[in-house]
């Protein structure tokens, strides 16, 4: 994932993802210890930087931040969390009442105890133990009032690969500096954390001790030791981490540096080739048969002048399929706003520049057929451009609502309709005489029904072209039983399908949950859609908009808001993030509409203890108002009045 990142145009001084190549590849071909001065460079760690204590942790996340961002859009995004993010539940649980508030956050390490805690296994013990709120540390439960509680955090998943940060260094109230802890703790080889998982997940959470960093000094100075163990087989290497100028590599370096200097003067002359298989098409639920954004291509830089023969043998060879055994389909924009696969003729166009293929866009996009790896099959079939049209298939399914790729065939333009139902039959799973529907995927929101399954495919598709999608469904079935029974239901409701952030106003910079929602949705469907995730009820959520100028929340909706979703969200760009903001309330959000927020300060009767109370008297209420909300959420003495002014 490290050698995918696109570096080809970044400043080598300043590129963390460049210098990180750098050193994978020193590592990997060289047989001298290998340098790391500009991986720190990088990092905005100059000369006198490189003398400053730095921390391992903090080390960490400066490379694992930029690795993430640097690959966010590429063929490799999304490496960084599915190899080092795992997620933890907080949460507080009422003891006397049936109310609980709970929090999913992804986390990159974990911060382990080490004063008092012998072992890595007292460690999550002592993570996950339930803190109980009490006394004046009651939780306030909404609605429920101040109640006795439970406080914790449990595992919701484990990544593939753990990071625990020990915390040996800890403020010491009495000299008022950090001190380092040196007591011993001890971890195993081999580690289970199942049972701090809140369920089970599908692969148990054992891991095998990979590596371990020591810190030998104080928290003035010191320096970090490693111990690697690669194979793990129990048999660690041992390595110091300093940092020492390596002349013996500096010659490669400059060759290296050369390298890229006479690549950036010739930039020019090459281009992309960005190559989809079947494997692209499987799982996608939108139009078309792939989201351009999101598609996990394989990259190719080939020379603009470079032939499709040239091309072909480049695919061939890298891909390893015989070149028989491949075709290639370039992806074009139609004028109707879809992207399809299109006919190229190898006869004629085999010596062709790519570049004019391409129509010079670069990236050129190609859909690379090839032969099924168990069918058997030598080479692919004849496909003759004048008399057979290429055609996709997509099968929908009513009860999950669910679109299922079902591969592509050529068939002649004469054939009838009726012809595909075999086949389509075969490809679903389906008994042969199972009677179906079938509809001709246009464009976005526009699906036609093939009514008359007796005609030609000339005459029944629409300016039938290469890359036509059939989108099928089984026929015999009960449209009220369904929430999107059709093929033509599903893709109206893609339609005004959106993607929306909500961000708990409360938390600063909280980079909230995202939901696909449909734009004809109301306040209440809202509503409920989102207190569906929070566990709450939706009367207890109020919203605000986005404002237009900045990022932050605007004004509050009201609950009786009559616009739609797509109302809500006109001030949006079209690519742009769209968000909506909320707050959880104690009191139902049709009753705070009425009332008036007014914060007060509570001081018991020997004027010692103040807490801040957030009361919420009617907006034409009294003073009277005021106390008599003060009185249903604090505690007076017993030796007290009674009375509040």
């Amino acid at each position: 994932a490290v050698y995918q990142m696109p570096t080809e145009s970044d400043d080598s001084s300043k590129s963390v993802a460049l210098a990180l190549q750098r050193v994978f590849y020193e590592l990997q071909f060289s047989d001298k210890p290998v340098g790391t001065k500009k991986l720190t460079k990088s990092f905005g760690w100059e000369t006198l930087d490189s003398f400053m204590q730095h921390d391992v942790q903090e080390l960490c996340r400066v490379l694992l931040d930029n690795m993430e961002s640097k690959m966010n859009g590429t063929c490799v995004e999304g490496t960084i969390p599915r190899l080092f993010e795992g997620k933890m539940i907080s949460f507080i649980r009422c003891k006397h009442v049936d109310y609980t508030s709970s929090r999913e956050e992804p986390f990159y390490d974990i911060q382990m105890n080490v004063k008092g805690k012998k072992t890595i296994h007292k460690s999550f013990k002592d993570y996950v133990a339930v803190e109980t709120l009490d006394g004046e540390n009651k939780y306030d439960a909404g609605h429920y009032g101040l109640q006795e509680a439970e406080k914790g955090i449990i595992f919701a998943s484990f990544p593939p690969v753990l990071h625990l940060h020990l915390l040996r260094f800890q403020y010491d109230p009495l000299t008022d500096t950090n001190i380092k802890i040196n007591d011993r703790f001890e971890f195993p080889e081999k580690l289970s954390l199942d049972e701090f998982l809140q369920k089970p997940e599908t692969s148990p959470a054992a891991y095998t001790l990979h590596a371990v960093l020591v810190h030998s000094g104080d928290n003035h100075g010191g320096h970090y030791v490693v111990f690697i163990n690669p194979k793990g087989d129990g048999k660690p290497l041992f390595h110091l981490m300093r940092c020492y100028s390596v002349y013996g590599t500096l010659l490669f370096l400059r060759r290296q540096e050369a390298l890229r200097r006479k690549e950036r003067n010739e930039a020019h002359l090459y281009m992309n080739v960005q190559v989809l298989t079947e494997d692209n098409f499987n799982g996608h639920q939108g139009n078309d048969l792939f989201d351009p954004e999101r598609a996990n291509y394989r990259s190719f830089k080939v020379k603009k002048v470079a032939t499709l023969r040239s091309l072909m043998e480049t695919l061939s060879e890298q891909m390893n399929y015989p070149i028989n055994m491949i075709r290639p389909w370039p992806m074009t924009l139609r004028t109707n706003q879809t992207y399809r696969p299109s006919a190229v003729d190898l006869e004629t166009d085999s010596n062709k520049p790519i570049i004019d293929l391409a129509d010079n866009a670069n990236p050129w996009t190609v859909f690379l057929e090839t032969v099924e790896p168990d069918s058997g099959a030598g080479c692919l079939p004849e496909f003759d451009k004048d008399s057979d049209v290429l055609l996709f298939l997509k099968l929908y399914d009513p009860r999950h609502k669910r679109i299922s790729y079902c591969g592509h065939l050529y068939m002649p333009i004469t054939a009838k309709a009726r012809e595909l139902v075999p086949e389509l039959n075969h490809r679903a799973g389906f008994p042969m005489d199972t009677s179906l529907m079938l509809y001709e995927e246009v464009k976005p929101n526009i699906v036609e029904k093939i009514e008359d399954l007796d005609l030609p495919l000339e005459n029944v598709l629409e300016e039938l072209m290469d890359g036509d999608i059939i989108v099928f469904q089984q026929a015999d079935i009960n449209p009220d039983e369904f929430e999107l029974p059709t093929v033509k239901d599903y893709f109206r409701d893609l339609f005004y399908r959106v993607e929306v952030t909500f961000c708990d106003k409360t938390i600063p910079s909280d980079p909230g949950f995202v939901m696909e929602l449909s734009l004809k949705m109301n306040y209440d469907q809202m509503a409920n859609a989102v207190a569906q995730i929070l566990d709450t009820d939706p009367y207890l959520l109020q919203f605000f908009k986005a404002q237009s100028y900045r990022d932050g929340p605007g004004n509050a909706l009201r609950c009786t808001y009559e616009g739609t979703l797509k109302d809500l969200l006109v001030t949006f760009k079209p690519r742009q993030p769209k968000k909506i903001y909320y707050q959880q309330l104690s009191i139902k959000i049709n009753e705070l509409e009425n009332k008036k927020q007014f914060k007060c300060v509570w001081v018991n009767s020997k004027l010692k203890e103040e807490t801040e109370l957030v009361l919420y008297p009617n907006k034409n209420g009294s003073v009277a108002d005021l106390l008599e909300e003060a009185k249903k959420v604090v505690d007076m003495s017993n030796e007290g009045s009674g009375k509040l002014r």
